[in-house]
């Protein structure tokens, strides 16, 4: 449960020069949302979206309406 990153994962998103994040819209999405905005903000441009569902719910069509915002 929760919204988390991998030290490996951060590694790899921080080859990005923007790194948009879209994470669960509950609790555990929220602090996810802040330990990993915490960690790669320091390597790369972060962008945090709020999503009102589920990210996994979302076709790829409405996720790259959210991302094109």
């Amino acid at each position: 449960m929760g919204s988390s990153a991998s030290e490996e994962q951060i590694r790899r998103l921080a080859g990005f020069s923007r790194v948009t994040l879209c994470l669960d819209p509950d609790e555990a999405g929220r602090v996810g949302s802040t330990a990993i905005l915490s960690a790669l903000s320091r390597l790369t441009h972060v962008r945090i979206i709020e999503c009102t569902r589920q990210p996994d719910e979302l076709s790829p069509e409405q996720i790259q309406d959210i991302v094109e915002v």
